[in-house]
């Protein structure tokens, strides 16, 4: 069969616009671009004329829309229904980019935590201003002094549901300062999120002291009295809640040995 210059194959057509020829033959099947020319022996032919409307219909795709929705603008639906899947598209495309910007805050911050923290030197006592930080809590129903760690796991699913799971980077612990002074850091009031959005619960801005602890986290309630001590000895005198946050946990590393834990609590002083 002698093909006219004014036609094109499907082979020449998916090179022309660097698509699979089961692409064309796809959109064929479902009544979207069908070919001018269909012969007995099922050989497909396209006018140069046609080629218009599949790049339209390549330039709708690439837009976001549905092939459903691309086939009814091509069909030929009012201008004003076209407008309307317009604004739909354009909606839809601002949700992707928020959800992109805070994925990208997340792992700004996630990044930022660890690269800190690996910098840092362990059970060394460091004193520094903070700026407020956003979080999402949830209260911890104890029913004993001591926070169980089935009680533990059970609040955080549930603060992940509350606070949503991608926009958290780290989470932790709150601990009442006496508990922990008298010598009872596993009772936990409640545990928090660090947030990529605004909230309106924060760990306020103010001078705090800190440490990082390295290992399984079992570990960690040993080296309380340390940072006590240490207060003692830099003349900080602590005050409000302790913040202890899981910088590096089971979430990253099935590793305990590299798991780290920051303590840290408001001071004056």
């Amino acid at each position: 069969m002698k093909i006219s210059p004014d036609y094109y194959t499907p082979s020449q057509v998916a090179g022309l616009y660097s698509i699979k020829k089961d692409t064309l033959l796809f959109y064929d099947r479902i009544g979207l671009f069908c070919p001018d020319v269909r012969a007995a022996n099922g050989y497909r032919l396209y006018s140069s004329s046609s080629l218009a409307e599949l790049e339209a219909i390549l330039s709708l795709k690439d837009l976001g829309f549905s092939l459903s929705d691309i086939k009814s603008i091509i069909s030929g639906n009012s201008l004003q229904a076209f407008l309307n899947l317009l604004q739909k598209e354009s909606r839809a495309a601002e949700e992707k980019i928020r959800t992109l910007r805070m994925r990208q805050r997340v792992c700004s911050s996630l990044h930022s935590r660890i690269s800190r923290a690996i910098g840092k030197k362990e059970s060394e006592l460091y004193a520094e201003y903070f700026p407020p930080v956003s979080i999402c809590t949830l209260a911890v129903e104890n029913t004993s002094e001591e926070t169980s760690t089935e009680l533990w796991d059970r609040t955080y699913y549930e603060l992940l549901a509350k606070a949503g799971r991608t926009k958290i980077s780290n989470a932790g612990s709150i601990i009442p300062l006496e508990k922990a002074r008298r010598g009872n850091p596993f009772y936990v009031s409640h545990l928090y999120a660090v947030t990529a959005e605004k909230t309106h619960e924060q760990i306020p801005a103010g001078d705090y002291a800190y440490m990082y602890f390295y290992g399984p986290y079992e570990n960690v309630a040993s080296r309380y009295s340390h940072f006590f001590s240490l207060l003692e000895e830099h003349s900080l005198t602590a005050s409000g809640d302790i913040f202890e946050e899981l910088i590096v946990d089971t979430r990253i590393t099935r590793r305990p040995e590299e798991f780290i834990t920051q303590i840290r609590v408001r001071v004056t002083g």
